[in-house]
């Protein structure tokens, strides 16, 4: 589509094109062990308006557990958020953006930390 501010050709939607979310699961006889991963991504990518533009960018995240059951409880270790990270730019204009007359420009990197939780589940 064409852009009503600029008049460039570009996609005009503000969502990503893409989530991926790859998940595994594997329960084990083994002292009722269970275990998994989550992988989720997604694409980059662009929000705008008459006078700014994002840009977005994110790098896979992933979460883990490990859990076992014994009696009438379950205990699981989880880590979330691992190699969390993502970047934005932010162009911000004077006026309209057709005019080019940019007034700020911000860079953003976001890097979270791994959560570590520890959960007991069960009848009391």
């Amino acid at each position: 589509m064409r852009d009503s501010f600029t008049l460039v050709d570009r996609e005009l939607q503000n969502l990503p094109d893409y989530s991926l979310s790859v998940s595994f699961r594997q329960d084990l006889a083994w002292r009722n062990l269970s275990y998994g991963a989550t992988v989720v991504a997604q694409k980059s990518f662009l929000a705008s308006d008459i006078d700014f533009q994002h840009y977005f960018k994110f790098k896979p995240e992933a979460r883990t557990f490990v859990e076992m059951r014994a009696a009438s409880l379950t205990f699981r270790v989880e880590a979330q958020e691992i190699f969390r990270k993502a970047t934005r730019q932010r162009f911000q204009y004077v006026g309209n953006r057709l005019n080019n007359n940019l007034f700020r420009l911000e860079r953003r990197r976001e890097v979270s930390d791994t959560e570590i939780k520890f959960i007991i589940k069960g009848t009391f």
